[in-house]
C-alpha cells in the first residue's frame, strides 16, 4: 500500500513539473515578444491559460503582442514548482523505511 501511494505522489509530482515547464515556456514566449498570431505561440498561450488559475483573477493575462512579464504566470509557475517538490519529498518519505523498524 505504501508503494502505491508513493507512486501516485511521484506521478502527481511529475505532472506538476510538466505543468511548471509549460508555464516556463509561456513566460519565455511572452518575454521574448512571442507574437500571439503565430500558431505555435497561440497554442502555448491557449494551453497554459487555464493553468494560471487562481492568479489570473488578480492579474488577468494579456494577449497583446508586447513584452510582458505576467505576474499570474510567474506565481502559477512558482506554485506548481513548489507543489511538485513537496509531492516528491512526500513520496520519498513514504518509500524510505524507518530506522527503528530496521533496527528491530
Amino acid at each position: 500500500m505504501k508503494h502505491r501511494s508513493a507512486l501516485v505522489l511521484r506521478l502527481l509530482a511529475g505532472i506538476s513539473g510538466a505543468v511548471a515547464g509549460l508555464l516556463l515556456v509561456r513566460l519565455i514566449a511572452r518575454v521574448l515578444l512571442g507574437n500571439p498570431a503565430n500558431p505555435t505561440v497561440r497554442t502555448i498561450l491557449s494551453w497554459t491559460r487555464p493553468l494560471l488559475f487562481p492568479w489570473s483573477g488578480l492579474w488577468p493575462p494579456s494577449e497583446l503582442p508586447m513584452v510582458e512579464l505576467e505576474r499570474a504566470a510567474l506565481l502559477s509557475l512558482l506554485t506548481y514548482f513548489v507543489a511538485g517538490i513537496l509531492l516528491g519529498l512526500a513520496a520519498r518519505r513514504i518509500e524510505r523505511p524507518r530506522r527503528n523498524a530496521q533496527e528491530e
